[in-house]
């Protein structure tokens, strides 16, 4: 094996561009959208068009909240996610200066990213007949890893962005309403290995747009999310004289559409399927790994008695790895990166330009955001007239995929799978 200097700075900047808590659930990317709410997460993460839980109707589809049921409602609950990341292969850390090669060394090990616990809460009062508020807390983003137990790369990255949303709904006649939503994201982003730790925390804004249209038997929905940017100062060491360079992460544009059964077509039973896509080629940070991607998912609700309603759904999505030719030279503002050891080859002592085995060896340390498929189950129990409990399991699985370097000669060929399981639960009120 070749010599291995580099390696933690390498996978420090990787794991931490696209870093965070796989707090994820269900193929979406980093994005959370509605698969771990109480209700929603039942239905792989469907609402678009008739949510069946107070947060979803915040942060889904603003227009939905004229579908509230009497003048009040609140929903509060929280989800527990276990990440089960592997890595192995060979990997290529850097550029071999004296051979003109690259150097490389083995990689075989599982993320120790830790359990997490994600809170929800939503609360929503009628105002009039048209006019329906709501304001709630939820997590908007999420990805991570831990693999300071393994050879080579000894270190962690951990990124939580929640979000505070604020959010209206009217209804402009018995057919349609609209709404929209504003949402401030808080980020928290730490990233560290055995000697180093740092944690930086930052704010971005974002907004979405919705409608819903009553056909009678069917009704449909649809949403604008705009794009979320935060800018993590100073996260990144570029040089050996410690610069630190600031990262941008932008959450993607984000255009959802639906149909849902209504009442009118079976009062016991719901059955929704919401078309994502996800503008990521035009994320910061994110456009540099990842490509668009589109996700179809369908859920069921279906009540057997007067106080117990069983739920289930199933998604896919469009693989998202972007394929990588060779020719890449930045992550995101960054072309150039801290290599311990390197030898000054005109941009400094220990530093080295980005090249794109480093984009795809970013790619393999994060391999939940290649999960393709979703399946989960749920239910709801009305404890008393004007309370209902739901829980959920998720699984996210088929994450898969064997990363080949697109440099000619280059020995890095990365074997990446993830699997990811959630429980959650949740109360809601009514009255």
């Amino acid at each position: 094996m070749k010599r291995k200097f580099g390696t933690k700075a390498i996978l420090i900047f990787a794991t931490s561009v696209m870093g965070g808590t796989a707090a994820q659930a269900g193929p979406s990317g980093s994005e959370m959208d509605m698969g771990l709410m109480p209700a929603s997460g039942g239905m792989e993460g469907v609402g678009i068009v008739r949510p069946q839980d107070n947060v979803a109707m915040v942060f889904g589809n603003p227009a939905s909240l004229t579908q509230l049921k009497g003048i009040f409602g609140a929903t509060f609950g929280g989800s527990y996610v276990s990440p089960n990341l592997k890595l192995n292969g060979t990997a290529t850390i850097g550029p071999d200066f004296a051979t003109g090669g690259l150097l490389g060394g083995p990689v075989n090990g599982h993320s120790r990213l830790g359990d997490l616990a994600m809170p929800h809460a939503a609360i929503v009062q009628r105002y009039n007949e048209k006019l329906v508020m709501g304001m709630g807390i939820t997590g908007v983003s999420g990805l991570g890893s831990d693999w300071r137990n393994v050879a080579n790369v000894g270190l962690i990255a951990d990124l939580k962005l929640f979000g505070a949303g604020m959010s209206v709904g009217y209804k402009v006649n018995d057919k349609l309403s609209l709404g929209g939503t504003f949402v401030l994201g808080i980020g928290s982003f730490q990233v560290g290995t055995l000697n180093n730790t740092a944690s930086v925390n930052n704010f971005g804004i974002s907004g979405t747009l919705g409608f819903t249209y009553d056909m009678g038997m069917f009704q449909l929905g649809g949403t604008y999310k705009s794009k979320m940017k935060v800018t993590y100062d100073k996260v990144v060491q570029v040089d050996a004289a410690g610069t630190l360079a600031d990262f941008t992460l932008t959450q993607p544009t984000d255009i959802t559409v639906g149909v849902a059964s209504t009442d009118k077509f079976n009062s016991n039973m719901l059955i929704e399927v919401d078309f994502r896509w996800k503008n990521y080629s035009k994320a910061n940070g994110y456009q540099d790994f990842w490509r668009n991607q589109w996700k179809i998912a369908g859920g069921i609700s279906y009540k057997i008695s007067e106080k117990t309603t069983l739920r289930g759904g199933y998604s896919f999505a469009r693989g998202i790895a972007k394929n990588l030719n060779g020719t890449e030279g930045n992550l995101g503002e960054l072309t150039q990166l801290f290599f311990p050891g390197a030898p000054d080859v005109g941009l400094g002592p220990d530093v080295a330009p980005v090249f794109a085995d480093i984009i795809q060896l970013a790619q393999a340390s994060i391999a939940n955001g290649l999960w393709k498929q979703g399946i989960s189950a749920g239910m709801g129990y009305q404890v008393f007239p004007n309370l209902r409990a739901d829980v959920n399991i998720q699984y996210s699985f088929d994450g898969k995929a064997n990363l080949v370097s697109p440099i000619p000669g280059s020995p890095q060929n990365l074997n990446v799978n993830g699997t990811l399981l959630s429980f959650g639960m949740g109360f809601s009120w009514s009255f």
